[in-house]
């Protein structure tokens, strides 16, 4: 069996599971827009990011080590939980300490009513992530599905319950809180691997590698997270709370797929034996990435506009405006996630530190103009322009073994996203035309919405056998039925 077909088993768990937690998402992300106003949720953003800088600085290396060790004893998980432990204490206590500061250079007031809320937060995710990762490297999809499911159930309906019935924002907060408290229980139980005894675990080795990955993490971060601070210090927390919006409707399906390709792949990684099949199967696997993610972002693009209008109601035109660049923004993010992420599991973080080079660099010219024009459309531009330029930038300057894979690669990307253009825009072309002329009881945006996504999809469908995506699964071993088998191999 290959290794993108193994990688693959039991997969349809981590799938269904992550469809359920984005619909769901969709619908909580709905119903608090109706309730709390742009301000709290730029505010809300703005504590976020603090979180997230702090987490990449303590814990990243803690899960990565886990899941790329061959071999663990009961000594080095002990002490790895220990090390959890402590640094969710420290960075817990970092976060109070610095958060107001943080908030007053953002311009986010608002966000200090988050602060305990993302304290507790702080303080259990190491631990969080540790357990999640030792479930995760027991490759058993089913059980870390039920893990994910449970833990953002119990949270998220925790949240959304409060904030219908209290109708205070610093709610926004709890489903983070309980996040990693559910995860870590959750994740604990389900174990069933026993470790052995045995020596005592290398520090040096797990903070020289921790270091490293924390290291690149925290560069990727900052260039992401790059666009939303200089909203919140230019334009003021309102302007973050469109832009925070306008991210979030693309931002949830790349987050569930790339929660998908990196809980398949990465416990797969450290078992691909020699560079030229490691490569090849990171290039399989970017393709069927980008096979999945270049239409379905393409469909967001052209419809987003509608989309938000129909999911956040009146008040949200400012972030549907920028959705279709951000759409194609993260389209590019997710295989360009899955490679960097493959090479680093392996120690190879050469390629992805040049790429951030290249995302600081093209993030740079429309990040001015939104500076000059104070116009936070151009924040949309620059989160499009580095995913992309980041992607193509990985690609040239890996050291590919064998040129053909390579090859294979940037003629992949490039058909895939050839037939993404042409998926989306029948849609968008085929419900502009319906809404016009068909009269109905319900809105015309609904109408245009549900006509172009059917159209794509019906598109995508019958276009499927010409993708690269086809090809490479034939050529791995998968049966594919006859409408979506390759032509081409």
């Amino acid at each position: 069996m290959s290794s993108v077909k193994r990688a693959a088993a039991g997969a349809k768990w981590a799938v269904g599971c992550q469809i359920f937690v984005s619909l769901a998402q969709f619908v909580v992300s709905g119903v608090t827009s109706r309730i709390f106003l742009p301000a709290d949720f730029g505010g809300f953003a703005a504590a976020l990011s603090l979180m997230g800088l702090l987490t990449l600085l303590t814990t990243t290396g803690l899960p990565s080590f886990l899941l790329k060790e061959h071999r663990l004893s009961s000594n080095h998980i002990r002490s790895i939980r220990r090390i959890a432990i402590l640094t969710g204490g420290l960075t817990a206590t970092a976060y109070v300490l610095i958060a107001p500061l943080w908030l007053v250079l953002l311009q986010a007031p608002e966000g200090g009513q988050f602060i305990l809320t993302m304290a507790v937060a702080q303080a259990f995710g190491p631990t969080g992530a540790v357990e999640s990762a030792l479930l995760r490297r027991e490759t058993n999809l089913k059980r870390d599905a039920v893990t994910v499911l449970v833990t953002f159930v119990a949270a998220n309906g925790a949240g959304l319950l409060l904030a219908v019935w209290l109708r205070q924002a610093w709610v926004l907060g709890v489903p983070l809180a309980i996040t990693p408290i559910v995860l870590a229980i959750s994740a604990c139980c389900l174990q069933h691997e026993v470790y052995l005894a045995g020596s005592s675990l290398n520090k040096r080795a797990l903070f020289t590698f921790g270091r490293k990955i924390t290291t690149q993490n925290m560069g990727f971060m900052v260039l992401q997270q790059a666009p939303g601070w200089l909203v919140s210090t230019t334009l003021g927390a309102a302007a973050l709370g469109h832009f925070t919006k306008g991210v979030a409707l693309a931002q949830m399906p790349a987050t569930a797929l790339t929660a998908i390709q990196s809980r398949i792949a990465q416990p797969h990684w450290r078992n691909i034996r020699g560079r030229s099949s490691f490569q090849e199967a990171v290039c399989d696997a970017a393709l069927l990435s980008a096979g999945v993610a270049f239409p379905g972002f393409a469909i967001l693009s052209v419809n987003g506009s509608t989309l938000v209008n129909l999911w956040l109601g009146p008040g949200w035109e400012l972030a549907g405006s920028m959705t279709s660049m951000l759409a194609v923004g993260f389209a590019f993010s997710i295989p360009f996630t899955l490679m960097a992420g493959s090479f680093e599991m392996r120690g190879d973080f050469g390629p992805a530190r040049t790429a951030q080079w290249c995302m600081a660099g093209a993030m740079l010219p429309p990040i001015l103009a939104m500076i000059t024009t104070r116009d936070v459309l151009w924040a949309s531009w620059a989160l499009a322009i580095s995913q992309g330029g980041a992607l193509i930038c990985l690609i040239a300057v890996v050291n590919w073994q064998n040129p053909r894979v390579s090859r294979r690669l940037i003629q992949g990307f490039v058909q895939q996203i050839a037939w993404a253009a042409v998926i989306g825009l029948s849609g968008m072309l085929v419900g502009a035309v319906v809404s016009r002329n068909v009269q109905a009881s319900i809105s015309a945006e609904i109408i245009q919405l549900a006509v172009a996504a059917v159209t794509s999809g019906v598109v995508w469908l019958f276009t499927f056998r010409w993708h690269t995506t086809s090809a490479m699964l034939v050529r791995r071993g998968f049966r594919l039925p006859r409408l979506f088998r390759s032509v081409n191999v």
